[in-house]
């Protein structure tokens, strides 16, 4: 089974290396952006299972990218790192389906934690995907033997 894709999207050159490699670390492949733009343009949705995104950015905010990609039908497990994140972007982002906010910087062991839990959840996702996919009979004859 391939590594689990994490997309990092941080104008900062810095933060996206730190966390490419705590990241890659913990057996992780990470693909990364400077860009909100720059990753919208790529076709990294189709291998990410998490996405780890700067909140404020030139051009794109971190919401604006995540908007687009639910707009686009890509919906993924997301975490959004901002160093400030008021009542009207925290709102904002439950609204869009964020399942965590971190203040940046993160430290290590939270960032880590929390991105294994988008991949879990990526994965269970997957999993009821498939499941569901799957002709009635082979459903019922699988949940018996689970």
């Amino acid at each position: 089974m391939p590594a689990d894709c994490i997309v990092v999207v941080d104008d900062d050159d810095a933060v996206r290396d730190s966390v490419g490699i705590l990241l890659e670390t913990h057996g992780l492949r990470v693909r990364d952006f400077a860009s909100g733009a720059e990753f919208l343009r790529s076709d990294a949705y189709k291998i990410m299972s998490c996405l780890l995104i700067d909140y404020h950015m030139p051009d794109m905010t971190g919401l604006e990218v995540v908007e687009e990609l639910r707009r686009l039908g890509r919906s993924h497990p997301t975490i959004l790192i901002t160093g400030l994140a008021d009542e009207t972007i925290i709102q904002r982002a439950l609204s869009a389906g964020i399942m965590a906010i971190l203040e940046k910087p993160p430290p290590d062991d939270v960032l880590i934690d929390t991105v294994l839990a988008a991949v879990n959840a990526a994965r269970r996702a997957a999993q009821r995907q498939a499941t569901s996919m799957l002709p009635e009979r082979q459903r019922v004859a699988g949940d018996r033997l689970a």
